[in-house]
């Protein structure tokens, strides 16, 4: 059979490009990988979106689902399946593969699930890619972002996890409920480890300019908190249980957070997000892990952390969550 010509209704200028400037692969065709391509469709982001699943049986039937809605959003050519080389030359690679959490699923079963899953998948992804950014959405993103560097061999700022993102993002939203005004003019970040072991910030907490320690001197310090503004860290911890309780898994937020940190790569915005980088010589922590802080965000990964004026009770935490994960990681020889 003749191939097929479209010269009956287009007249050829040059020769189309192989490759795509702006590939991203998500690794796991569960429920939030399948939101991440949803949001970054959406999002316009990406030239070329690839899901590869092992797995799953039905990531053929995901992808070809997505295929036809990428018509009505921005074209980008939608691939995958079960091979890895599907992934190659891609600039961003997020890992979604068992990040879907399970209803009150305990630390320790987590842990040794995703150390199988990172150990396996990861040398199959950088055999294919050369020098990718790596975003980590395996839980607990600490040890998870930590794993994923030491076998990627990867420099450290293009190896992170998405971290205290969410967090950060409720804490804002419920501060914005409670005062009245639009989330995004609510300054405050969640730093450390994500859920119930996360450090709210309180000393830099600001909206519209105003520093809220300046107006309450107590705000967040236990048993003198009249206020009670400490509530507003339990709604973060206690709004993802529920979540996980109602539906069994989380993944519209985590998705949208992930399409704006691979729009911030591909656009090298300087953005500042809460993601879990690399933590050595942060606020006196001498230990090779990752933890989450607000981190500026460009076309080569991490490039900043930004120095937060830490008060003396926050200093404290953050180097006990410091010790905490370095115990754990040591524990299970990561």
């Amino acid at each position: 059979m003749a191939a097929f010509s479209t010269d009956f209704f287009m007249e050829k200028v040059s020769a189309k490009r192989a490759t795509f400037d702006r590939k991203v692969t998500i690794v796991g065709a569960d429920k939030v990988g399948t939101a991440c391509a949803n949001a970054l469709l959406n999002r316009k982001v990406a030239s070329e979106i690839c899901i590869v699943d092992t797995h799953h049986s039905s990531v053929l039937a995901e992808i070809l689902d997505i295929q036809h809605g990428a018509t009505f959003v921005n074209n980008a050519k939608v691939t995958g399946g079960k091979d890895y080389s599907l992934s190659s030359g891609s600039q961003v690679i997020i890992i979604a593969t068992d990040a879907t959490h399970k209803t009150r699923e305990s630390r320790p079963d987590i842990i040794q699930r995703n150390i199988h899953v990172m150990k396996d998948v990861i040398p199959k992804i950088m055999a294919h890619n050369k020098n990718p950014i790596l975003l980590i959405l395996g839980r607990p993103c600490e040890v998870m972002t930590f794993l994923a560097w030491k076998v990627s061999g990867l420099p450290k700022n293009r190896v992170f996890g998405i971290g205290t993102s969410i967090d950060t993002a409720r804490f804002r939203y419920f501060l914005s409920e409670r005062l009245g005004v639009a989330p995004t003019e609510c300054t405050g970040w969640i730093i450390g480890e994500e859920g119930d072991l996360s450090i709210p910030v309180w000393s830099s907490l600001n909206v519209g300019g105003i520093r809220l320690r300046d107006v309450y001197p107590n705000i967040g310090k236990q048993d003198k908190d009249k206020d009670n503004w400490a509530s507003l860290h339990k709604q973060v911890v206690d709004v993802s249980y529920e979540i996980l309780e109602s539906k069994g898994y989380a993944n519209w937020g985590v998705s949208m957070a992930c399409a704006t940190i691979v729009h911030d790569i591909f656009n090298n915005t300087g953005c500042i997000r809460a993601v879990c980088t690399a933590a050595m010589n942060q606020y006196g922590i001498d230990k090779n892990i990752f933890l989450s802080f607000p981190s500026v965000i460009t076309s080569d990964g991490v490039t900043n952390v930004v120095k937060l004026p830490l008060d003396q009770d926050e200093v404290a935490k953050i180097q006990e969550v410091a010790r905490n994960v370095y115990k754990k990681m040591c524990q299970l020889k990561v």
